[in-house]
Formats: C-alpha cells, structure tokens, sequence
C-alpha cells in the first residue's frame, strides 16, 4: 500500500507508505506546505508529538517533477531509520572476529 497526498491540482504522486513515528509510533503525515524564499517546503511530521522529518525545499515548476521528486524524498527520509542497538552489537563482535 502506498501513502497518498492530494496537492492542490489534484495531480495525485504514488509515494512510499509512511512508517510509524519512531519516537511515540503514531501515525505520519506528509506535509506539503509554506514558502521559504521563493521555494516550498516539504516535510513529515508525526501527528501526535509533532516530531518532524528532514525538510525538503523545492521551487515550483509547470510541471510539478520537482514538487513529486522533493515528495518522495521527505517520505523517503521519514522512513530511514538507524540500526537497532543490537543488530550493531553483533556487528561489532563479527568484525573483531576478523
């Protein structure tokens, strides 16, 4: 299944499904919103604690490749994660066995 957002002229992107907010698991959304000198921003935001996502700037074009580009790079950032702890754990205990 794929995360869906409706820009304002109903163009529709397919984007990634949005993981669960990795600070309180609660339900991501993908905000396509504001003006910062001329560019827009894109961003993730949790809808709980309002943790945020990496900030995607993009400035407008006709055919909207740049806005779908920035898009499905703010879900794609969302959705990167750090390795768990123990996955790093024995990591570290196969390269000392070298």
């Amino acid at each position: 299944m794929s995360a869906r957002i409706v820009p304002q002229d109903g163009d529709e992107p397919v984007l990634p499904e949005l993981l669960p907010c990795p600070f309180c698991g609660g339900r991501a959304v993908l905000n396509n919103v504001g003006w910062v000198m001329g560019r827009r921003r894109v961003y993730c935001a949790c809808a709980e604690c309002r943790g945020c996502g990496q900030d995607i700037q993009y400035r407008p074009g006709p055919d909207h490749g740049l806005r779908d580009e920035a898009l499905y790079a703010a879900a794609c950032a969302w959705n990167t994660r750090a390795a768990p702890a123990s996955r790093i754990a024995s990591d570290l205990e196969d390269a000392t066995r070298l």
